[in-house]
């Protein structure tokens, strides 16, 4: 992460234009920005999150604002992205592609950034805000203008809303191999979301509601097997399908659900043995998500035919298992 912006380092009187500065730049040229405190003194602080190069998302907390591209603006084009925005704070209005509406907290929508929109809240509040190459997406412009007066109707809605609300924190802590990953679920989750809110009853419409969900549970495991409380009934909800649905998904895979978990758990930790010796077991088993070094060290046995310490022991100085080999 990094803080692109932060009012409270600059007087007052260089806030305004230092955020529009940096907000138009991280998003789309040609367009107008304002803060808009409802009392007191503007300020405004914004953090990027850059996942990979097509995928970037942005925090902004500020004292009100305003954003508006106009019709004028329409003939200067800027980058062909979009962008799922979730609104935190006070009430908001928001109008894109000819359809307005009040936003409040929770609410997820969707721009066009070469359109014409306008946004504005008076109040204090926040913005977390994913954005993507639409080429990335497939999806064409009359996509996401249908889509974005459609999304609550979508099955995707929740799912999309939850991801993209949470994905700051998770992105806090991930290497750039799991912000490779979270980048190519964000994508996915995108797309679905605005194919089965632009054509809800077409082919392409029906097909991502299931399109790629079993690489997509992967990709999730993958970010997500460091927690403990990684369950059956938490993959099912962050999926937004029942569990039973999930298990029936999962047979004819070779392995059970919990299999899976349980085998990228070892062979995470059995790389961190090899690529940091100096790391005590225990801690590197708590790290990939066991609570039991004893229970740990079972499975480890159980799966790799020695223990732990024996594999840290025989790998060391092993060409095979070098880190970068």
């Amino acid at each position: 992460m990094a803080t692109i912006f932060d009012g409270s380092r600059l007087p007052e009187k260089d806030r305004m234009e230092g955020f529009r500065s940096v907000f138009v730049r991280e998003t789309t040229p040609h367009h107008t920005v304002f803060l808009r405190p409802r009392t007191g003194p503007v300020n405004a602080k914004v953090d990027l999150w850059r996942l990979n190069d097509d995928v970037q998302v942005m925090r902004l907390n500020n004292t009100g604002v305003m954003h508006r591209r106009s019709e004028q603006a329409l003939h200067a084009t800027g980058p062909e992205r979009v962008a799922f925005v979730v609104h935190d704070g006070s009430p908001g209005r928001y109008e894109h592609a000819g359809h307005a509406r009040t936003l409040s907290r929770g609410t997820l929508y969707l721009t066009d950034l070469n359109a014409a929109f306008t946004y504005s809240r008076s109040g204090e509040g926040a913005a977390i805000i994913a954005q993507i190459e639409r080429d990335r997406l497939g999806v064409s412009i009359e996509q996401v203008y249908r889509a974005d007066s459609r999304l609550s109707a979508s099955p995707f809605y929740d799912l999309v809303r939850r991801h993209i609300a949470g994905t700051p924190g998770s992105a806090a802590a991930m290497g750039e191999r799991e912000r490779t990953l979270l980048a190519g679920i964000t994508a996915q989750l995108m797309r679905a979301l605005i194919v089965t809110s632009a054509d809800p009853e077409s082919a392409a419409g029906r097909e991502a509601l299931q399109d790629h969900l079993v690489d997509r549970i992967r990709s999730y495991i993958a970010l997500h097997f460091r927690d403990p409380g990684l369950t059956a009934d938490r993959i099912a909800y962050e999926h937004a399908i029942s569990v039973r649905h999930l298990f029936r998904l999962w047979t004819g895979q070779g392995a059970s659900l919990g299999e899976t978990i349980m085998a990228t758990r070892l062979e995470a930790a059995r790389q961190e043995l090899v690529a940091h010796p100096a790391v005590p077991v225990g801690h590197i088993a708590h790290r990939c998500g066991f609570v039991s070094v004893s229970h740990f060290s079972r499975r480890f046995r159980a799966a790799f035919a020695c223990s732990p310490t024996q594999w840290r022991v025989e790998s060391a100085g092993s060409p095979a298992s070098s880190p970068g080999a």
